[in-house]
C-alpha cells in the first residue's frame, strides 16, 4: 500500500501513472521519477532512494518480498524493516570487519552493510512530502507545469480509457 501510494505520488512529476506519457510513444523512467520525488519532496539523498528502490520496490511490485541480499557498489548488503520507530530510519550501516550472516538454514553470507527502513518513519515521509510548507501541494497551488502534470495524471487515472484517448490526441 504505501509504495502504491508513493507510485502515485511520483506519477504526478510527469503527468503519467502508466509506462508511456499519454500521447506520445515516450516510455515514463518510473524509477527516475520515483527518485525524483523522493529526492525533491521527501528530502531523501540520492543513495537513500536508490536503496530503497533497488532493495524494496522491485521486488515487492514483482516478487511480493524483497530479497534478503542486494549488491550496490560493490559491497553485499542486508536489509532491516521495522513498524515502529527506528532511529537508524534510512541509514546504510557499514559493518567492519564484514558479519557472516544467516539467511536461512544452511546459507550463510558475508554482509558489508545493512540497510534499514521504518515502515511507519516512511509512511510519515510521504505524508510530510505532501503537506509540508514548499511539499508537493504547496508547489501545485504556485507552480503552472506541476498543475499541468497533475491534471494529465488524474486525467489518466480516473478516466476511462474512451476519454483518455481522446484527451491526449486533441490539442488544448
Amino acid at each position: 500500500m504505501v509504495f502504491s501510494l508513493h507510485r502515485f505520488l511520483r506519477s504526478f512529476i510527469n503527468g503519467a501513472s502508466v509506462k508511456k506519457i499519454p500521447g506520445t510513444n515516450t516510455n515514463v523512467n518510473t524509477t527516475e521519477n520515483s527518485q525524483i520525488y523522493m529526492i525533491s519532496y521527501m528530502d531523501y539523498t540520492q543513495e537513500q532512494a536508490e536503496l530503497i528502490q533497488r532493495i524494496f520496490r522491485h521486488k515487492l511490485v514483482h516478487l511480493a518480498q524483497p530479497g534478503p541480499l542486494s549488491l550496490y557498489k560493490g559491497k553485499t548488503i542486508v536489509w532491516r524493516y521495522d513498524h515502529d520507530f527506528n532511529p537508524n530510519h534510512l541509514i546504510l550501516e557499514n559493518f567492519s570487519p564484514p558479519n557472516i550472516t544467516k539467511i536461512k538454514p544452511g546459507w550463510q553470507e558475508h554482509v558489508d552493510q545493512r540497510f534499514t527502513l521504518g515502515i511507519n518513519q516512511f509512511v510519515q515521509d510521504i505524508k510530510k512530502s505532501v503537506f509540508k510548507s514548499d511539499g508537493y501541494l504547496d508547489k501545485l497551488k504556485t507552480e503552472a507545469d506541476i498543475r499541468e502534470q497533475f491534471r494529465i495524471a488524474i486525467q489518466d487515472v480516473y478516466a476511462p480509457q474512451e476519454i483518455k484517448n481522446k484527451v491526449t490526441n486533441s490539442t488544448p
